[in-house]
C-alpha cells in the first residue's frame, strides 16, 4: 500500500512492472514490451537510481515457434487411360504445410502443378490379313488342291499371331483343275498357222465353212489326232498341213508346214 513519506530517507523504493504488450509477430520470434519504473512507497514514480537491484527487463522475445511454410506436393502419375493413340493420366496435387497437414490451395504460392497430362501418344498398330499367290495345282485334272500363305501382319510388316487380325481368315487352300480327266477338245475353225521364215512368213488357212459361210467348231476326243490342209493363204497362194491332237481338253499341235505357191 502506498504511504506518504515526509522524510525522504524513510521512503521505500521498488521496481514496478506493467503487463507485457502484444508480440510484434505471431511466429518466427518477435518482441513484446512493458513499462518498468521505480516507485516510491507513496506511489510516486521516481528516478530509476532510487531503486536498488537489477531493473526488470522491459522487453523480451516472444512467439519463437517457427512460422509455418506451404508448398505444392505432387503424387506419382497414374496409369495411362490407353496403351496407344493418346490418352490421359492423372496425379494428386495438394498444398501442404511444413508439418504435413493438407491445407487450402490458397496458402501455396506460385502456379499449381498440372494434375493431368497426355500419354502414350504413339499411333496404334493396325493389323490385316496378307495372302500370297496360289501355288501349282496338285493335279492337272479331276480336282486337286492348291495352297497359298495367309498371315496376319502389323502395319510395319511384322508377322504376328492371327488373333490380332479381325474378320474371317482368308482361305489358305482351294480346289483346282476340277475338269474331268480325258476330256475332249472343242476345235474352233478355220485353223490358221504360220510357216517357216522370220521375215514375212507364209500364213496358211484351212478351208472350213459351214453352210451359210459361218465359222464353226468340231469335237476331238482325248488322245485323238487330226490333220487339216491349207486351201488358201492370207498373203498369196499357200499350201501345207497341220496336225494336232487332243490332250485332256487342250489342243496340242504336233506338226505343221506352210509354203508359198502351188502345191507341187
Amino acid at each position: 500500500d502506498s504511504q506518504s513519506c515526509t522524510n525522504y530517507s524513510t521512503c521505500n523504493f521498488t521496481w514496478q512492472s506493467g503487463s507485457w504488450g502484444t508480440c510484434s509477430v505471431t511466429c518466427g520470434g518477435g518482441t513484446q514490451t512493458r513499462t518498468v519504473v521505480c516507485k516510491r512507497s507513496d506511489g510516486t514514480t521516481v528516478s530509476d537510481s532510487n531503486c536498488s537491484g537489477t531493473k526488470p527487463a522491459s522487453s523480451q522475445t516472444c512467439n519463437t515457434t517457427a512460422c509455418a511454410t506451404y508448398s505444392w506436393q505432387t503424387g506419382s502419375w497414374g496409369t495411362c487411360s490407353v496403351t496407344c493413340g493418346g490418352g490421359t493420366q492423372t496425379r494428386t496435387v495438394v498444398c501442404k504445410r511444413n508439418d504435413g497437414v493438407t491445407v487450402a490451395d490458397g496458402n501455396c504460392s506460385g502456379a499449381k502443378p498440372a494434375n493431368s497430362q497426355t500419354c502414350n501418344a504413339t499411333a496404334c498398330a493396325t493389323y490385316s490379313w496378307q495372302t500370297g499367290s496360289w501355288g501349282t495345282c496338285s493335279v492337272t485334272c479331276g480336282g486337286g488342291t492348291q495352297t497359298r500363305t495367309v498371315s496376319c501382319k502389323r502395319n510395319d510388316g511384322v508377322t504376328v499371331s492371327s488373333t490380332y487380325c479381325s474378320g474371317t481368315k482368308p482361305a489358305a487352300s482351294q480346289t483346282c483343275n476340277t475338269q474331268s480327266c480325258n476330256a475332249s477338245c472343242t476345235i474352233r475353225h478355220p485353223i490358221g498357222w504360220y510357216g517357216a521364215g522370220r521375215l514375212n512368213p507364209p500364213h496358211c488357212i484351212e478351208y472350213y465353212l459351214r453352210p451359210g459361210g459361218t465359222i464353226g467348231t468340231s469335237t476331238l476326243a482325248h488322245g485323238s489326232s487330226a490333220m487339216r490342209s491349207a486351201r488358201y493363204c492370207a498373203n498369196g497362194q499357200c499350201w501345207g498341213t497341220i496336225r494336232y491332237e487332243c490332250d485332256n481338253g487342250s489342243m496340242r499341235i504336233t506338226s505343221k508346214t506352210c509354203n508359198y505357191g502351188l502345191q507341187p
